[in-house]
């Protein structure tokens, strides 16, 4: 990728919710700088004081005099950079799926997790939570999101589910015996397998892992989840 312009991308020593941003430049074989200092985030954002900026927190893309924050956007900036769009022939149904991953994973699962074990057993057993997976499940074509190839919706999706397996999900199946969420949804796990199975991902030898233990659920939870 000779003629792809390198990009610099803002955001803490992790995946994190740059995670699938930063698979996909990995994917692609992309040229990108990662810059994840506190000074030059605080540099560079508004929410650590930066008032010349209208960008609020990381991730951050700049790309020549591009400057996009906010996960979702980053994401498909890049992968349409990276040309990780093929079947995408409207650009508002991909958003619609990006928004739907938000809703689900951070408004949602992680929402309750935040309210403590109480709050996350009701919302994972409640009737919320598989309306919402079964309208991702109808939404994704097979294998991936819009057909045969990867795009950044299922970069994104992969991403999610790798944080919350990290922070949350790989404990509460091991203490709590609670099956896997998305293991009635095939098309899901479909999308999620793909893009684990990537030579790009099984093969990254870089520094970053999903997430700083800091992040994951805490004690408490798990002890409230009965």
């Amino acid at each position: 990728m000779s003629a792809f312009t390198p990009v610099t991308i803002y955001y803490w020593p992790m995946f994190g919710r740059g995670g699938a941003t930063i698979r996909m430049l990995e994917h692609a074989g992309a040229p990108y700088n990662h810059v994840s200092d506190m000074p030059s985030l605080a540099a560079k954002c508004s929410a650590f004081g930066c008032t010349a900026s209208d960008n609020f927190a990381p991730p951050l893309l700049i790309d020549g005099d591009e400057h996009i924050s906010q996960s979702t956007a980053v994401a498909m900036y890049i992968g349409n950079k990276c040309g990780l769009n093929e079947g995408i022939t409207n650009p508002a149904k991909a958003v619609q799926h990006l928004s739907d991953i938000v809703d689900l994973f951070e408004l949602g699962v992680a929402g309750a997790k935040n309210q403590g074990g109480t709050a996350l057993k009701a919302y994972l057993e409640g009737d919320r939570l598989p309306k919402m997976l079964g309208n991702m499940e109808r939404g994704i074509k097979g294998p991936f999101f819009f057909g045969d190839s990867p795009t950044y919706v299922d970069f994104y999706l992969c991403a999610s589910i790798d944080w919350l397996d990290f922070t949350l999900f790989d404990r509460l199946t091991a203490e709590k015996s609670v099956d896997h969420m998305l293991t009635s949804y095939s098309k899901i796990r479909g999308v999620v397998d793909g893009i684990r199975a990537l030579d790009s991902y099984r093969e990254y030898k870089g520094p970053l892992k999903t997430a700083s233990p800091n992040f994951c659920a805490k004690d408490e939870v798990f002890s409230e989840y009965k």
